[in-house]
């Protein structure tokens, strides 16, 4: 099989760590979801080349997952490749241009000794934003991106004030080399925090609308929506057999339906699901 090639391969590749049937329970926020097909952790850049180039060959199907990023993979699992960069991936400093840098798996935390940019609280990581599509929330602050582009390395300068490109997929960050001074009036928007279910209505607020339509506190098993934390889900206890991912997207299905009668809007999830629908 495909998977049983690949998974042998990896484990004599140099930098990879590599695992079996992992449960992504162990490497969410929320602690939930079935088991990876293969979980591997990939050291650096020439890791991920050699690793993406297997998998290529043997057509199995695979993505990346960063430190501290939410997801939810259903129960049935997801038969196929998840990467999560290493140690390569992180650390922070400075150019001699004065320019400062944080490599993708670096918490924003990494920049606090380094500049006075207000992302340094921000949750997450910088790979992470980008997997979540949030990178507009960089937007006025003058920017170079590193990222993988199949084999090549693809670099890119961002003046302040410009969109910030989105990547797909199949294309990797590496690292971002950040201005340290930001325009007047420009005010960055931090990202939401780990559990947050629904994405940003436009022009509106999810807590906010949690609030007015009574459904702060709504629970089912193991799942509750915070009243301290309008918006954010909290995982109270595991599920005895093993229904976690689907009890939380449940939940939230009721919430959006009472929300939409209530107040008109529809929500978003913005935390991505994958795997086998059972």
């Amino acid at each position: 099989m495909p998977v049983e090639e690949l998974f042998s391969q990896l484990l004599e590749m140099p930098g990879v760590l590599a695992r079996r049937n992992e449960p992504m329970a162990r490497h969410t926020p929320l602690r939930v979801g079935g088991r990876a097909a293969i979980w591997a952790v990939v050291e650096d850049l020439p890791a991920v080349q050699g690793v993406l180039k297997a998998t290529r060959a043997e057509k199995v199907r695979w993505r990346v997952h960063w430190p501290m990023e939410d997801c939810i993979v259903r129960e049935s699992g997801y038969q196929g490749l998840i990467l999560r960069p290493g140690r390569g991936f992180e650390g922070a400093g400075r150019r001699d241009s004065g320019r400062v840098w944080l490599r993708a798996a670096s918490p924003w935390s990494a920049l606090t000794p380094l500049t006075r940019l207000t992302l340094t609280r921000w949750p997450g990581t910088l790979g992470g934003l980008f997997a979540a599509g949030e990178q507009s929330r960089l937007k006025g602050v003058g920017l170079t991106m590193r990222w993988l582009k199949g084999r090549r390395e693809i670099e890119r300068r961002v003046d302040p004030g410009e969109e910030i490109p989105s990547l797909k997929p199949s294309e990797i960050l590496i690292e971002v080399e950040l201005d340290e001074e930001l325009p007047r009036r420009v005010r960055l928007r931090p990202p939401p925090g780990p559990g947050r279910l629904f994405a940003e209505p436009k022009g509106g607020d999810v807590g906010e609308l949690l609030l007015r339509a009574g459904v702060c506190g709504a629970r089912l098993r193991g799942w509750q929506f915070s009243d301290v934390e309008p918006g954010t889900v909290v995982h109270l206890q595991r599920d005895e057999n093993g229904q976690d991912s689907k009890d939380v997207l449940l939940l939230a299905r009721g919430v959006a339906e009472r929300v939409k009668r209530a107040r008109g809007v529809s929500l978003d999830m913005r935390i991505p699901i994958f795997g086998v629908r059972s």
